[in-house]
């Protein structure tokens, strides 16, 4: 697909899982807009540039976590560990502006 950009995804409120494998997004800034997406748990980004950074699941993580509050999310198929989870809810994420939980329609 060679998807850059996301914006349209945060419209698609009912999506739970996406899979944005060996597409070409960059950083944690260009899913920031997927935080919006209340039933989403499930994001595949493998083989983007944005996962050759070692940090890269926790960035999305933390990116969640400031945003609205979930901590629930899999990225790349897999889910995280407890004190992942802490760390992620003390690390501040730039792109992370949502205040309060996410609610469900």
């Amino acid at each position: 697909n060679q998807l850059t950009e996301l914006t349209g995804f945060n419209k698609i409120v009912m999506l739970r899982k996406l899979d944005l494998n060996s597409n070409c997004v960059t950083s944690v800034d260009d899913i920031a807009c997927l935080t919006d997406l209340p039933r989403l748990h499930d994001i595949a980004i493998a083989e983007n540039p944005l996962s050759k950074s070692r940090s890269y699941r926790n960035k999305v993580l933390c990116m969640f976590t400031q945003a609205c509050r979930r901590t629930d999310i899999l990225v790349d198929g897999k889910g995280f560990s407890e004190k992942e989870k802490k760390k992620a809810k003390n690390t501040r994420v730039k792109g992370a502006t949502r205040q309060g939980p996410s609610t469900l329609p």
